[in-house]
């Protein structure tokens, strides 16, 4: 993959440029999916490449404790630049370019958030460009705890999609335990022109939940498990119940340069009226590295 590209260009900092503050994280990576169903014209391929810029107003000091934790310890402002391409098989591509601004301070226990997205997607039926944007609010519970609530809406050439989540973090560290707790619950529509393309054919509704507990092995090395699960109602009256397993771990190479990684198996199955069960099942990997200067 190109994370080699990113690689070879940072190794030539020194770490000690780094070691205290920062007002900038670029994060580059990409996404592996692959789907195997009973019904074999259904099977997905999807790759998914991002790159994503962060500009904090005020310097972020590094958490030394904990240095993968800097961002999230932070209550800088930022303004961020996020960019998606996903090229699924059989296709059904999407290109989102969102623009974010996150307002927080010291002396404020939360964070509003605005942003801006604007996507195409593509199919062999032609293309359709969507406008929309997004509201957050965070709130900082606890020194080490964080509690997200995010909502977005898309719309055009006769899709709407809208996306909501509600996260909870908390870093936690007492008698030589270091660990993160992160839950989130989703919230997800979609509505298509394309009633018959794929197993999302005219859209879905799903709702979903996904936990995590990351301890840290050293204050440079991060280890997670976690679980996901998500009901469907697909648009072409099919009902869906999937079920993810996952590893996650991160590791500082240096001071200013970090490698993330998560692999998850799942599986899915889809309740056809009037037929047989789909039995539907899914692996996928995730690599990214981050990068702060």
């Amino acid at each position: 993959m190109f994370l080699c590209v990113g690689g070879a260009l940072l190794f030539g900092n020194t770490q000690s440029a780094f070691a205290n503050t920062y007002k900038n994280e670029v994060a580059i990576g990409g996404v592996k999916l692959v789907r195997d169903s009973d019904q074999h014209h259904k099977d997905i391929s999807e790759k998914t490449y991002f790159l994503r810029f962060r500009h904090f107003v005020q310097p972020v000091s590094v958490f030394s404790p904990l240095p993968l934790e800097s961002s999230f310890m932070s209550r800088s402002s930022f303004w961020e630049l996020d960019l998606n391409s996903e090229d699924k098989t059989p296709q059904d591509d999407f290109t989102i370019l969102r623009a974010t601004y996150n307002k927080g301070s010291e002396a404020q226990n939360y964070r509003l958030l605005i942003s801006y997205l604007r996507s195409q997607h593509a199919t062999k039926l032609g293309d359709e460009n969507l406008d929309g944007g997004g509201l957050g609010l965070s709130i900082y519970l606890l020194d080490k705890a964080k509690a997200d609530f995010y909502s977005e809406y898309q719309s055009g050439d006769g899709f709407r999609i809208t996306h909501s989540l509600v996260r909870f973090k908390q870093v936690y560290m007492a008698y030589d335990t270091k660990l993160s707790l992160a839950v989130e619950l989703r919230h997800n529509e979609k509505r298509t022109p394309y009633p018959s393309l794929g197993r999302e054919g005219g859209g879905y509704v799903s709702n979903g939940w996904r936990g995590v507990v990351s301890w840290y092995l050293s204050p440079k090395v991060r280890l997670g498990l976690g679980h996901e699960a998500s009901s469907i109602d697909y648009r072409n009256h099919n009902e869906g119940a999937d079920n993810a397993m996952l590893v996650e771990g991160e590791i500082e190479l240096l001071a200013s340069l970090s490698l993330a990684g998560e692999f998850s198996v799942s599986r899915e199955i889809v309740e056809r009226q009037g037929f047989e069960d789909v039995q539907e099942d899914s692996a996928k990997g995730t690599v990214r590295l981050n990068y702060r200067f």
